[in-house]
């Protein structure tokens, strides 16, 4: 649109044109692009399905009504629009594209119709001033970076229909608690990326793989349970957090580079007993105090692994790592676990580390249950290794001590 348009406009339902009446469909691209004059804009009802992409980016648009047949909102229809403070998506909505809603600063709340399915690649990012993004019970997919950036979301939910979150997709939210439903597999790159407020995340059964960065930058959190279909943590997938312990899954296959770099915060970690790659995984470790391998015959992992990545961990360090019973000389004869300087076999249940296994074992993990136990013995009060103190190690500590 080449002419100067300011103000307050009216789009008709037709236009009349030599005699006759023509039913306008659609908006083209780049209609209003730029047009910062535009303040307000009324779109009669009619047979508008489409609004094509950058339609009003960057205009000055405060308030937009929309009609009822709308189906389609073009990639970057309102990108920039800052100044955009309301909007009402028509329930015949099913499709909104990339960057559609990117920089919409003084937007305060978005509900999003039913009947999407999909939120697109960086649809709703970084609008300042955002409080609230209300997700319909039909979506599927948030791909790359889709509600990433608004740090006044304070609180979402996910569908319980949701089954991929894309790279980056929850990153830099001001969100204290998220649920993750059942049913997604993945955890994308930098999906949880730099949640400062972060408290609580709740994983479901079916995950498979957090991926690169996948829980990052979330110093508040400080306990997760990860599922025992786990098979891949991927690099510094949990680093940067604020765990003071790790329980991984015994499915755990894959733990990458960093993937627990939490500086001094870590003070106990286990290495699940199928795992077949983790170089570089214990970087940054510079805290730990207890580690527990449950890999029955050692083995090279490689690389950075242990030696130089935590430091005192080998030659007169603090750091006591425990071994499978009877597996002790196998990791006495391979490098680098020959090279730790405090190298013992676990007696499962001795939580303590008293080499008895007895009462004040289960209190240990009575602490744990009442969130006071120690750090450092938190993976021995697993004891079933469920990645879940409860009272089933409980009532395993009972057995014990009985002798049953």
């Amino acid at each position: 649109m080449g002419c100067n348009v300011n103000g307050s406009i009216t789009l008709p339902a037709t236009v009349n044109y030599q005699n006759e009446t023509y039913q306008i469909t659609d908006i083209a691209p780049y209609a209003f692009l730029d047009k910062r004059g535009v303040t307000q804009v009324t779109i009669q009802q009619g047979s508008l399905t489409t609004i094509g992409n950058q339609a009003f980016c960057n205009s000055g648009i405060v308030a937009i009504t929309l009609p009822e047949s709308l189906t389609t909102i073009g990639s970057s229809v309102f990108h920039g629009a800052d100044k955009l403070n309301s909007i009402v998506i028509p329930d015949g909505v099913t499709a909104i594209g990339d960057r559609a809603f990117t920089g919409c600063n003084s937007l305060k709340s978005l509900d999003i119709p039913e009947r999407v399915t999909a939120i697109n690649a960086f649809a709703i990012t970084n609008c300042a001033g955002l409080t609230s993004v209300n997700l319909p019970s039909t979506l599927q997919r948030l791909e790359q970076a889709s509600i990433s950036g608004n740090p006044g979301i304070t609180a979402i939910t996910l569908p319980q229909s949701l089954r991929f979150i894309g790279e980056n997709t929850l990153a830099f939210l001001g969100i204290s608690s998220i649920t993750i439903p059942e049913g997604v597999t993945t955890i994308g790159n930098s999906a949880v990326a730099v949640c400062e407020d972060l408290e609580s995340i709740t994983l479901p059964a079916s995950l498979s793989a957090i991926d690169n960065y996948g829980i990052y930058g979330c110093p508040k959190l400080k306990n997760i349970r990860l599922p025992q279909g786990l098979k891949t943590l991927g690099e510094e997938a949990l680093s940067k957090c604020g765990m003071p312990y790790i329980l991984l899954p015994e499915g755990l296959t894959t733990i990458g580079d960093g993937a627990m770099s939490h500086d001094n915060v870590l003070k106990a970690v286990n290495i699940p007993s199928i795992v077949t790659k983790m170089e570089g995984a214990f970087s940054g470790l510079t805290g730990a105090r207890r580690v527990y391998s449950r890999i029955k015959q050692a083995y090279r992992p490689g690389g950075q692994t242990f030696v130089t990545c935590i430091p005192g961990f080998t030659y007169g360090g603090k750091t006591k790592f425990y071994v499978p019973k009877g597996s002790l000389s196998s990791y006495q004869d391979v490098s680098p676990w020959s090279m730790m300087n405090m190298l013992v076999e676990e007696v499962p249940g001795d939580v303590d580390d008293n080499n008895t296994i007895d009462v004040s074992d289960m209190s240990e993990i009575i602490n744990h249950v009442l969130v006071k136990g120690n750090p450092e013995t938190a993976i021995a009060a697993d004891v079933d290794r469920s990645c879940d103190i409860d009272v089933t190690d409980i009532n395993i500590i009972i057995n014990k001590i009985l002798n049953k």
